[in-house]
């Protein structure tokens, strides 16, 4: 079992499924549990939506330059990646911590026109907040997990499996709603 894990099972932990997840402020998102006992939970997790840029590294510098004082950025460093699924090496690309999820694709429009449209690619723009959360704590939704909870950070184990066909689904509630309207003078 990974490090990180293993801070956290010190805490309490318990048993649910994955309903829904949003952000819900800077370099945060709020995820909604279902209890095994049925238990609704709303809990808030710290997180950091990452774009990358790749091109030429003396390129990259200078764009690291450029947007150190940017109010959409909240940090960058080089990393190693997979940039591209048809590249069987990693390769050196630009990792930019979002500030402000809203303006992410305003700030990826200012990086291609820093680059003449021609010198950046971009990766991970287009991915919502939300689906990006779920990718990079390896869970899905309705996924059944082990949530440990850390102050601001929560911890995922998975119970169930992604490519199963007979799983558990939590009892959900329905509420139905009729309206009546009366057309009025105007």
């Amino acid at each position: 079992m990974s490090n990180w894990k293993n801070n956290f099972r010190r805490l309490n932990a318990f048993k649910c499924w994955i309903l829904d997840v949003y952000p819900s402020g800077p370099s945060q998102v709020t995820v909604w549990l279902i209890g095994e006992n049925g238990e609704r939970l709303r809990l808030v997790d710290n997180y950091t939506h990452r774009i990358y840029v790749a091109g030429d590294y003396l390129l990259l510098k200078n764009l690291a330059e450029k947007i150190r004082d940017s109010k959409s950025v909240a940090g960058f460093r080089f990393v190693e990646k997979y940039a591209d699924f048809m590249e069987a090496s990693r390769k050196r690309v630009l990792e930019i911590d979002m500030r402000d999820y809203g303006r992410t694709s305003f700030f990826a429009r200012k990086v291609l026109r820093l680059g003449g449209y021609e010198n950046f690619q971009l990766y991970n723009v287009d991915v919502p907040v939300a689906q990006a959360y779920l990718y990079e704590r390896d869970v899905f939704p309705l996924a059944h997990v082990l949530v440990f909870e850390s102050g601001n950070r929560l911890g995922y184990e998975l119970l169930d499996s992604v490519e199963s066909c007979d799983y558990e689904v939590p009892r959900l509630r329905s509420m139905w709603i009729n309206v009546d309207v009366e057309r009025g003078e105007l």
